[in-house]
């Protein structure tokens, strides 16, 4: 929906002093109208009084130094406004003033303050010179209120570029001393959004003030990094046990088991980093174990069954990095265990099963990288031990990621969409002697890891959609003699589908 002019109510006039300037608004207002005063007052001295439930928005304007001023006030109607006086008070002054209420169509959400913004003011020495107006939302409306010291007749000006000023309605205009005219231009900007520069109204050569601004429809709204996400930054349970103790799974871990936060945002707004992610910047469980201690599947790991975020955004939106996404930004956790121990599998992983982000954009949306994705950089586990090692220790468990993307018409989809960016991902075993290093250590399992990207005509999809970037993947396994232990270090790719 666009903002359109809508109407005007009657003007008001006087130079008597103690008289009332009460203009009257437009005969037909709406619940959600947004209402625009313009008041103009002869002068540098006198000023007028904010009526009951209206807001200053910009002003005052001064017009030649010593000639006059202006203001501009607002209100977001409540339906009850029709014709109704506006009392912009009655002071002991014998100076010409006037003012005149319009009302503008349009309004789906947002305050008076933040649909009308972005305030230019000219002031010249015999016409009305146009102020540069920018609008920052498609549909939004380029506005000005002119106002000059004597009862002069207005037109659409002319010469302005990036779009075509009109005049809105005539111009009100009053034979008092010396005489006033006031009056409104309104412009779409070719670009919608853009900015209309430039122009003037060639009028009687008398001192003039021109006001621009934008009102918008709704406000640009940010939803901030952060909603539904889960933020586990400096995140480090401590586990110690001593010895014959069993540590059963789960300890020192995260178990995210059903998360599932959902975004829903509507047009207009920017939804940054963070919306319906889990960020795990600093996450570093450490379990330590003595002797004759068994040490069960789950500790200091991080258990993702489950995970699935949705977003939902609509048109003229701007989905930023990370939507979706898992941050494992300096996930470390360091499992240390003395001889005669048993080291049961998952210690130190990540497991991902069932870890399936939804994000689904409509038309003439920009989707950014990262969305969908699995960022692990920086991943680093550590399992210093002393006897056995099982299967999957300091590895990275994926199966039955399935991150899906689908993307409409006009859409740029970037690098990076359910994709899996392994940049850092270095885990690091070191085993003694007469230790058994089973498959699995300091690998990446991707079983079942399919993501899908959908996208229809007129999309661009740029490199590293539904794409596996292994930069800095560098398992390093150190072992000695009497040790046995193929594949460590490996990279298992069975299942994988793009």
């Amino acid at each position: 929906m666009a903002i359109t002019y809508n109407s005007q109510g009657a003007g008001a006039s006087t130079e008597t002093t103690l008289a009332a300037l009460s203009p009257l608004c437009p005969a037909t207002v709406a619940a959600g109208d947004i209402l625009i005063g313009h008041v103009y007052w002869e002068g540098i001295l006198d000023a007028p009084e904010t009526p009951a439930n209206w807001t200053l928005l910009s002003g005052p304007h001064v017009i030649q130094t010593t000639v006059a001023r202006h203001w501009l006030f607002g209100k977001i109607a409540d339906g009850t406004e029709d014709g109704a006086a506006v009392a912009f008070g009655a002071p002991a002054s014998v100076n010409q003033r006037a003012a005149r209420i319009y009302s503008f169509a349009g309004r789906t959400a947002g305050t008076i303050t933040e649909l009308v913004t972005g305030f230019a003011a000219t002031s010249h020495a015999t016409d009305p010179q146009m102020p540069t107006v920018t609008t920052t939302l498609a549909g939004a409306l380029a506005v000005a209120v002119i106002g000059q010291n004597d009862n002069n007749a207005f037109a659409s000006p002319t010469g302005e570029s990036g779009g075509n000023w009109v005049e809105a309605v005539a111009e009100y205009t009053v034979a008092l001393t010396p005489g006033l005219s006031i009056g409104i231009v309104t412009c779409t900007p070719t670009a919608d959004p853009g900015t209309v520069t430039g122009g003037s109204d060639n009028t009687g050569n008398d001192p003039c003030g021109v006001l621009g601004f934008q009102i918008m429809q709704s406000a640009n709204q940010t939803v901030s990094a952060g909603v539904g996400a889960l933020d586990m930054a400096g995140f480090a349970p401590t586990i110690t046990t001593s010895s014959n103790q069993i540590a059963s799974a789960g300890a020192g871990a995260l178990d995210l088991t059903g998360l599932a936060p959902t975004v829903t945002a509507s047009d207009h707004q920017t939804v940054l980093p963070g919306v319906g992610a889990l960020d795990m910047i600093g996450f570093a469980p450490t379990v330590t174990a003595g002797s004759g201690t068994a040490v069960n599947a789950g500790l200091g790991a991080l258990d993702m069954t489950g995970f699935a975020p949705v977003v939902s955004v609509s048109d003229n939106q701007i989905v930023s990095a990370g939507l979706g996404a898992l941050d494992m930004t300096g996930l470390a956790p360091t499992v240390t265990a003395s001889d005669h121990q048993t080291v049961s599998a998952g210690l130190g992983s990540l497991d991902m099963t069932g870890f399936s982000p939804n994000a689904t954009a409509s038309d003439h949306q920009t989707v950014l990288a990262g969305l969908g994705s699995l960022d692990l950089a920086g991943f680093a586990p550590m399992a210093v031990i002393g006897n056995v090692v099982y299967v999957d220790v300091g590895s990275l468990d994926m199966a039955g990621f399935a991150a899906v993307v689908t993307a409409s018409n006009n859409q740029i989809v970037s690098a990076g969409l359910g994709a899996l960016d392994l940049t850092g991902l270095s885990p690091t075993v070191t085993a003694s002697d007469h230790q058994t290093v089973s498959a699995g250590l300091g690998s990446l399992d991707m079983i079942g890891f399919a993501p899908i990207v959908t996208a229809s005509s007129g999309v661009t999809a740029e490199p590293g959609v539904g794409a596996l970037d292994m930069t800095g993947f560098a398992p390093t396994i150190s072992v000695s003699g009497g040790q046995s232990g193929p594949p460590v270090g490996s990279f298992a790719m069975m299942g994988v589908g793009r």
